[in-house]
């Protein structure tokens, strides 16, 4: 889990215009939490990239064994965070 803040206008908009890159798989835009989200799972692991104001939140969750994980946890873990900041 990391969250970034972003105190340079400039670096904020490049990190939100990235925010669709380096997810483990190919990602899919989620509605309803901050203003741009991405989702993706990949074999073991489920990773969301968040943007909510000058905050970027990445979480990524992977488990030992080689079922696909479901995001429905990370997304409420991700909700969340997102309504502290």
């Amino acid at each position: 889990m990391t969250v970034e803040l972003y105190v340079d206008g400039g670096l904020l908009a490049l990190a939100k215009r990235n925010l669709n890159q380096g997810l483990p798989a190919a990602p899919r835009k989620l509605a309803g939490i901050g203003s741009a989200a991405f989702v993706t799972t990949a074999g073991p692991t489920a990773a969301i990239h968040v943007a909510s104001g000058r905050y970027i939140v990445i979480a990524i969750l992977t488990s030992a064994g080689t079922a696909s994980r479901s995001t429905t946890s990370l997304e409420a873990l991700a909700k969340a965070i997102v309504a502290g900041l």
